[in-house]
């Protein structure tokens, strides 16, 4: 069973400088150790860890390659693919520059690719890829990404318009479509969205204003004071709670019936419009994945 370590390669030449002293190699050998031990027991991203430590305390070429085997199986190909890159600045000749340039041609293939398309994007808008701001123009170019879980988010002045996760898989080329849907209203020019005013007894003023016990999630006063329509004196019929209920039931009814009618009318984009959560959720369009798999570099347990 063979050795993560390419003890092969040739040593780094430290140029203007001191080399590691005796009690950062001894501390170095014990990092490659924890690292290959690591690597056996195939954690790799532990094993990312305890080779970077390994090179800080004593930089060697195999030590990079190494770094980087353990970044390709951790998932992180991106930064695989820099860490390979690395190497061939430090060591562009040689058998080991040879397979590691072979390499980076198959792990390129592997690293997924997204488009990001857009449609009702402001001027103004902050569109972000991982928290990390997207340049935009490079909206609507494919851009390399690690596998996995990604989040696109559009970020106005009065806060998150649009978030949509997916998931991309090793060699995919995937369009991701952003629907961002118009900006919530804002008279005030606070910067943050109007609070919808609820109006149920049709008085002209926002039901909460005058209610001493009002439910926020379900925009309903649960005050019976406050939500009272009339006197206790008695006699008419609109003062009987049976009449209420009746007549709630009845409301509620049509209300809903009204409500369905003017929806189902309504185009899949307008639907989204005027959804209470700022869109829909659109399922992203993928091509077919390429499923080149990564050479070995030459390393074999």
């Amino acid at each position: 069973m063979a050795i993560l370590a390419l003890t092969a390669l040739p040593s780094l030449v430290f140029a203007q400088g001191r080399g590691p002293s005796a009690a950062d190699e001894e501390a170095a050998a014990r990092e490659s150790d924890r690292g290959r031990d690591l690597a056996r027991e195939e954690k790799w991203c532990d094993a990312v860890g305890a080779f970077q430590k390994s090179y800080d305390l004593a930089p060697t070429p195999n030590k990079i390659v190494n770094i980087g085997i353990a970044l390709d199986k951790c998932g992180r190909l991106m930064d695989a693919k820099n860490t390979f890159e690395r190497y061939l600045e430090t060591a562009p000749t040689g058998e080991t520059a040879s397979r590691v340039k072979s390499f980076l041609e198959t792990l390129s293939q592997r690293i997924p690719q997204i488009r990001i398309s857009t449609t009702g994007l402001l001027p103004d808008d902050k569109l972000a890829l991982d928290g990390a701001a997207v340049d935009p123009a490079k909206v609507e170019q494919y851009l390399p990404v690690n596998p996995g879980e990604h989040t696109v988010t559009v970020e106005r002045a009065t806060g998150i318009a649009k978030r949509e996760s997916f998931s991309v898989t090793e060699g995919e080329h995937r369009l991701v479509e952003i629907a961002v849907p118009p900006p919530c209203p804002d008279e005030n020019h606070d910067n943050k969205c109007d609070t919808p005013c609820v109006d149920h007894d049709l008085d002209g003023k926002c039901d909460k204003d005058t209610c001493s016990d009002w439910d926020e999630e379900a925009q309903v006063c649960r005050d019976e004071a406050g939500s009272a329509a009339g006197g206790t004196d008695g006699g008419s019929i609109f003062d009987e709670p049976v009449f209420w209920i009746v007549a709630g039931v009845v409301v509620a009814a049509g209300l809903a019936i009204g409500t369905y009618l003017i929806i189902d009318g309504l185009s899949s984009d307008e639907k989204c419009a005027s959804s209470d959560f700022g869109g829909c959720f659109k399922p992203s369009a993928s091509s077919s994945a390429l499923t080149n798999s990564s050479a070995g570099l030459g390393i074999r347990f």
